[in-house]
């Protein structure tokens, strides 16, 4: 379906306008929305795949150029493509760039970037895959007093990972006080979080190598830490994240395997939610 779709829509722009129009001209609940992302993304991926010149292909050369050589250009060149497709290669750049030479092991590096908003910013942190390591980020930006609004996670075979987050804050968020204290956080366990009225939902057959996970919960301070949270006390590892908020609920997409690589079975599935309900998970600590 996914294919006739694409071939029927035909091009990149056509998918953009017809996906805008979507959310314009229809009154779609939280559940809806999430669908209409999830089949916005494989159309666009599917779209991005044909005869070698697709979008994830021309965003990588370009950023790459914009690189130059040095090693920045490098580690685009080995980039996940969801993640390629996720960024402008401006943001490439600079995220690569951050992530060069690579951090050492529980260790922070933290880059802030206006925004096109005012009161917006961009906060992206480079590090290496970790346990409880976007638990503790978002946690951190939760206690700083920022609302985040979009996350998007990048991880290499290397172990560097980068985690990008567009928050809003009143004022100019501090890189250095952030870093220490996502070092800090680093060295501690992750704390149970409950998120009031979250439901997730599991669909090992959406995504080839991971489990898309969509948890929907009511808005307020602190979900996607509790979220997130939640994740690293189960045990399971985060690959993707996608966040939404419609109409007074958060709508969170996240792509997930065991820390074996693996999709999750029903008994992880079942972690994820008895820790999101603010469960004890005995025998277990925070991982990504």
């Amino acid at each position: 379906m996914i294919k006739q779709l694409a071939t029927h829509i035909g091009s990149e722009d056509r998918r953009r306008r017809l996906y805008l129009l979507s959310i314009a001209s229809t009154d779609l609940d939280a559940f809806e929305r999430a669908v209409l992302d999830e089949l916005n993304d494989r159309i666009g991926a599917e779209l991005g795949g044909r005869d070698g010149t697709d979008l994830c292909d021309a965003r990588r050369d370009t950023a790459q150029r914009l690189a130059g050589d040095e090693p920045a250009s490098e580690r685009i060149a080995h980039a996940p493509r969801s993640y390629i497709l996720a960024n402008e290669p401006e943001e490439l750049v600079r995220q690569a760039r951050l992530a060069e030479p690579p951090p050492r092991s529980g260790t922070a590096r933290v880059a802030v970037t206006g925004h096109e908003l005012a009161q917006h910013w961009q906060v992206d942190v480079a590090s290496r895959d970790q346990q409880g390591l976007l638990a503790t980020i978002t946690r951190v930006l939760t206690d700083a007093r920022m609302d985040i609004l979009s996350a998007s996670v990048a991880t290499w075979a290397d172990g560097v990972v980068v985690d990008s987050f567009v928050v809003v804050s009143n004022a100019r968020p501090a890189a250095r006080e952030l870093s220490a204290a996502i070092e800090t956080g680093l060295r501690q366990s992750v704390p149970p979080v409950a998120v009031a009225g979250a439901i997730a939902r599991f669909d090992n057959d959406a995504l080839p190598w991971f489990t898309a996970c969509t948890v929907e919960a009511d808005d307020a301070p602190g979900v996607l830490a509790g979220i997130t949270a939640a994740f690293a006390l189960a045990g399971v590892e985060v690959h993707s994240a996608r966040i939404a908020t419609l109409r007074g609920a958060v709508v969170d997409r996240f792509s997930l395997t065991d820390t074996d690589g693996r999709k999750l079975d029903e008994t992880a599935q079942e972690r994820i939610r008895k820790a999101l309900a603010g469960g004890s998970l005995r025998g277990r600590r925070g991982t990504r």
